[in-house]
């Protein structure tokens, strides 16, 4: 019985052992930020969302376009016959083809004049629609990528700081055997011990916490990607394009201008409103003539005041991005030197604790100083590359990906009209 025992745990260890990868552990798949962008963009829900709503936003400018290539009415009217009553008989009976008055009322409908105003206004409508809905996506996708590369180093964030407080519970535990072995020699109090002990068992807890906020964070990336929340990932950081030197701010101001879905609408919108102000230049003759045309005015107006607005917006927050920039690179540089020196300072307090020159307090404060340090130089990474990231959502930069998705849906639209 117990050969055969043995036998049958043989067999279940080896069939244990011969299992794939992917069975016996969860797989882990590295991943780069290129990567995961291509995974968001193809499958993920912020994409399909976008694509969905491009797709909707082109086709009501189809419909728009179709209804006029239709032609546009013209100017539907009734004609209306006055009664004269016996002064109507009188004229009828002594005036030879005589016709009763009549008047025609128009309905509504273009004009001849405003026919030909809407063939020339119309064509800029659409090119002005079909532009917006392209700028509204690509800026929806820069949001869609901004998601992820928060994501993504996120991702690798929590888990350096798994691994800062691995090595924080090591130095602890290291301590705890020096105290302990000091104790026993009579050369320090039991309270050492037992403080040293809590130490580490609040440290044991707080590197729990970054485990399953580590976790969290890889289930947050995998949601974006459209996978399932269970993949492992192992991120990959040697080729991220957001580390990349930044152009000069004027550069940027162009470029942000030019990415902006509220400025690309309203160039659009002036350009609507200047074709109609030349088209009733010369048409001033009434009142309600002299009244439509200074209506253009003003709206021509309030479109350039509205434009300005919006460039000086997209001008400012490219200032204030390349700022936060600024501050998170210097703060990197100043939490470095923090770090080193937290790093010293507890080099030196173990030192004067062995020599009975501090309290094991000192020591323990210089372990927390150390760990903070550590953690405040990983929070100013995360500022950098979320500023970073802001920046290229602002600049329109999705990749080429984008530009394909948009031109596939407009040539399925083209294909409707």
């Amino acid at each position: 019985m117990p050969h055969r025992f043995i036998a049958v745990l043989c067999i279940l260890l080896l069939s244990i052992l011969a299992l794939p990868p992917a069975v016996a552990a969860s797989e882990i798949r590295p991943l780069t930020l290129d990567g995961a962008l291509q995974a968001a963009y193809e499958e993920g829900p912020g994409a399909a969302k976008a694509r969905l709503e491009l797709a909707e936003m082109l086709l009501r400018a189809a419909d728009l376009e179709h209804q006029h290539r239709l032609g546009p009415p013209g100017r539907q009217s009734i004609s209306v016959q006055f009664d004269l009553g016996t002064f109507g008989e009188w004229l009828e009976e002594n005036t030879e083809d005589y016709q009763p008055p009549r008047m025609t009322i128009p309905l509504g409908g273009p004009s001849d004049m405003e026919k030909a105003q809407i063939e020339e206004i119309l064509p800029i409508q659409f090119a002005s629609l079909r532009n917006t809905a392209k700028a509204a996506f690509a800026q929806r996708m820069s949001g869609v990528r901004t998601g992820i590369v928060e994501a993504y180093h996120r991702l690798i964030l929590s888990r350096e700081e798994v691994k800062l407080r691995i090595a924080a519970v090591e130095r602890l535990q290291v301590q705890l055997g020096h105290v302990r072995a000091m104790y026993d020699r009579g050369v320090v109090p039991e309270l050492d011990v037992i403080g040293v002990d809590a130490a580490l068992a609040s440290a044991r807890a707080d590197l729990f916490d970054a485990r399953e906020s580590a976790d969290l964070a890889q289930a947050s990336l995998n949601s974006s990607l459209g996978q399932p929340l269970d993949t492992r990932h192992e991120p990959v950081t040697d080729a991220s394009p957001d580390n990349a030197v930044e152009a000069d701010l004027r550069t940027d101001i162009l470029e942000a201008r030019e990415a902006s879905a509220e400025v690309i609408a309203l160039r659009g919108q002036l350009e609507v409103a200047e074709k109609e102000l030349e088209l009733f230049r010369s048409i001033k003759g009434t009142y309600s003539a002299r009244r439509a045309y200074r209506e253009r005015e003003l709206a021509v107006q309030r479109k350039q005041i509205e434009l300005r607005d919006a460039e000086g917006n997209a001008e400012m927050a490219i200032w204030a991005i390349r700022s936060r920039i600024a501050r998170a690179t210097q703060g990197i540089v100043a939490r470095e030197q923090g770090v080193a020196a937290a790093r010293r300072g507890l080099e030196v307090a173990r030192l004067k604790y062995g020599a009975g020159m501090v309290t094991i307090s000192e020591v323990l404060e210089a372990e927390s100083n150390l760990l903070g340090a550590e953690l405040a130089h990983l929070s100013v990474s995360v500022d950098l590359m979320a500023a970073r990231a802001d920046r290229n959502t602002l600049l329109g930069r999705v990749g080429p990906h984008v530009e394909e998705t948009m031109a596939g849906i407009e040539a399925e639209i083209e294909e409707l009209r």
